[in-house]
């Protein structure tokens, strides 16, 4: 299990770095905002207040890390290759792309053949055909911690 776990969150990675950006970042959103329009904010960046929950840092990719975001009106995970964000349970302010859907057995191969060279991109789309995942997620750009919030005891 813990071996899927970190491919899921491998292959999102992937599929971060091929997917497009749009611009400047949104005004305040919630959860609810992204999950009621997900293609009006699809590949925008967003700013979003919550709490930080069940922190997963990858130990192969230790600049990646994999975790819950939550606000008033639900939960979504955040994927960061930007460090690990502050400790379960900390109030932030997260600047995040939202992405409605990830279509990563589309990206990966184009990813791994930009990496590595057409063959290898091959090899990629020939071991993972038909492993469709669309996914959904905030990748993490920045967060600040909100002034007035005790850290966890």
């Amino acid at each position: 299990m813990a071996g899927l776990f970190g491919l899921l969150v491998l292959l999102i990675a992937i599929g971060i770095v091929v997917t497009n950006r749009g611009g400047g970042p949104v005004a305040s959103v919630t959860i609810a905002d992204l999950r009621a329009q997900p293609d009006r904010y699809d590949g925008q960046t967003v700013v979003l207040t919550g709490i930080v929950d069940d922190v997963r840092q990858l130990p192969v990719l230790d600049q990646y890390a994999l975790y819950t975001f939550r606000d008033e009106t639900g939960s979504m995970w955040a994927l960061t290759q930007h460090g690990v964000p502050p400790r379960d349970g900390e109030a932030v302010q997260l600047t995040a792309v939202y992405h409605s859907r990830v279509k990563l057995d589309e990206q990966i191969r184009t990813v791994i053949a930009e990496q590595f060279g057409s063959l290898a991109g091959s090899i990629a789309g020939g071991i993972m055909p038909g492993f469709a995942i669309n996914a959904v997620f905030l990748e993490h750009e920045e967060y600040r911690v909100v002034a007035g919030t005790p850290p966890p005891g």
